[in-house]
């Protein structure tokens, strides 16, 4: 966590920021570049800005994986960073996937002029048992013998 301490003129700023007093000390989880330099202008105390990114500061590489910005998963940016603190260059990657649409192995199957949602879908609606149609397909029958009853 960034730990700041500073006059109760800027508690609104704090707020804004989405601070919360912890143990007598105001602590955030980042901190942007324009509200730090205004606090160390009058002589704010402000500790835990470790890395740099976005013009934002952030306690641990963690915080910066989980801003939306980011596109790379914390072990990635961690074996990319390792003791760098500007890490601007170091956070894109591949997009993420949205992980409540994704779904694995799965593609539609056109079948006699049907679309079905997957292989697993056409042979539900065939009757034929999901292991038998997959053991088939994996020992490379067509669609046509692997439905077969």
């Amino acid at each position: 966590m960034i730990t700041v301490i500073c006059p109760t003129q800027f508690t609104g700023l704090l707020e804004s920021l989405g601070a919360r007093i912890i143990a007598g000390q105001w602590s955030l989880t980042s901190l942007p570049d324009s509200a730090r330099k205004l606090l160390e202008s009058v002589g704010a105390k402000i500790d835990g800005c470790k890395y740099h990114c976005w013009n934002t500061w952030f306690p641990n590489i963690y915080s910066v994986t989980k801003d939306s910005r980011c596109t790379v998963s914390f072990n990635t940016l961690s074996k990319r960073a390792s003791g760098i603190t500007e890490l601007d260059e170091f956070v894109i990657g591949r997009a993420r996937n949205n992980p409540q649409s994704k779904r694995r192995n799965t593609y539609s199957v056109a079948y006699k002029g049907c679309q079905y949602a997957s292989e697993t879908a056409l042979a539900r609606a065939f009757g034929v048992k999901l292991s038998t149609f997959r053991s088939r397909r994996q020992l490379g029958w067509s669609l046509d013998e692997s439905l077969q009853h």
